[in-house]
């Protein structure tokens, strides 16, 4: 298992280099806000997963719309 945070996941080297090492599973918490989460959320960890050939696990906050920040 590797783990990363979704920032992270940006980068396509930083998944690589996990999945060089052995990782099946890549973990990432994630906060992406409402502007870049739906533009960017879904195809690139479907990329990282594809590009690697391992499983993503990711997940976000829950939405709060009171929040200050809305993820």
């Amino acid at each position: 298992m590797g783990i990363c945070i979704c920032f992270d996941c940006r980068f396509p080297e930083y998944v690589r280099l996990m999945a060089l090492e052995g990782a099946k599973v890549i973990l990432v918490p994630a906060a992406f806000n409402m502007t870049t989460g739906p533009a960017h959320w879904e195809i690139m960890l479907r990329s990282r997963g594809m590009d690697n050939q391992c499983f993503i696990v990711a997940t976000s906050d829950a939405r709060d719309e009171t929040s200050g920040y809305v993820s």
